[in-house]
């Protein structure tokens, strides 16, 4: 398969260009996210290591050490 489309995933061999498509593939496929992401409670900087399905959303919610106690 040519990976012709806007949006691309190479773990999987498929690409698209239509934004509904693209969340069905996220949805339906696992991915690993590694990194630095904000905490969507406080904004704080927190080290990304998540693997999972994104079900209606296009990042997964990250919560720091101090959101995630209270």
């Amino acid at each position: 398969m040519a990976l012709d489309g806007t949006f691309k995933c190479f773990n999987h061999d498929f690409s698209t260009s239509e934004p509904a498509d693209w969340q069905k593939h996220m949805g339906d496929k696992e991915h690993h996210y590694t990194g630095e992401a904000e905490c969507v409670t406080c904004g704080e900087r927190v080290k990304l290591d998540w693997k999972g399905k994104l079900h209606n959303k296009l990042s997964p919610n990250i919560l720091c050490k101090g959101c995630r106690e209270q």
